[in-house]
C-alpha cells in the first residue's frame, strides 16, 4: 500500500510546476506588452517617453484582485520601476545590434549568433527583477488575493 506522503509527491511537483510556468508567463506577458520604440527607427531617432513601463500591462490581474492585494502588488511593481525601466532600456540597446546584423548583407553567421546571444541575456535580466517583485508582495497578499494571482492568465 502507498503511503500518502508518497501519493502527495506527484501533486506537490505539478504545483511548484504550475506556479513556476505562471511567474514565467506573467514576466514574459509583461515584458511583451511594454510599448517598445519603432522597428524602423535608428535609435537617435526614437523619442524618450517618460511613462515606458505602464501598469495597464497589469490592470487585467489588479482588476481581479481584491483592492488591498492589488495595491500590495501595485506598490511593490512600483519601487522597482527603475530597474524594470533600466533592464527594458538595455534590452532595447541590445536590439539595434542585431538589427544591424539581420540587415548586413551578406551575412555574418557568427556575428548574428552573438548579437541574438547579447539581445537574449538583456531580455532575461527582467524575469528576476518580476521574481523580486513577487516575493515581496505575495506573502502579504490575503489567501483570496494569491488564489486569484496563481490562476490568472493573461490573454494573448
Amino acid at each position: 500500500m502507498m503511503s500518502l506522503a508518497y501519493a502527495e509527491r506527484p501533486a506537490r511537483a505539478a504545483l511548484a510546476a504550475s506556479l513556476a510556468v505562471n511567474v514565467f508567463l506573467l514576466g514574459f506577458t509583461m515584458v511583451r506588452q511594454l510599448p517598445l520604440p519603432e522597428w524602423h527607427a535608428s535609435p537617435a531617432a526614437r523619442p524618450e517617453r517618460p511613462g515606458l513601463f505602464s501598469m495597464r500591462t497589469l490592470e487585467p490581474l489588479l482588476n481581479a484582485l481584491p483592492a488591498a492585494d492589488a495595491a500590495l502588488l501595485r506598490d511593490a511593481f512600483l519601487a522597482r520601476r527603475d530597474e524594470i525601466l533600466a533592464a527594458r532600456r538595455g534590452f532595447q540597446e541590445a536590439m539595434e545590434p542585431l538589427r544591424a546584423e539581420i540587415r548586413r548583407d551578406p551575412v555574418d553567421p557568427d556575428r548574428l549568433k552573438d548579437a541574438m546571444e547579447t539581445a537574449r541575456y538583456k531580455r532575461q535580466q527582467f524575469l528576476p527583477i518580476v521574481e523580486q517583485v513577487l516575493l515581496r508582495a505575495v506573502p502579504e497578499m490575503s489567501p483570496q488575493g494569491r488564489q486569484v494571482l496563481s490562476n490568472f492568465h493573461v490573454a494573448n
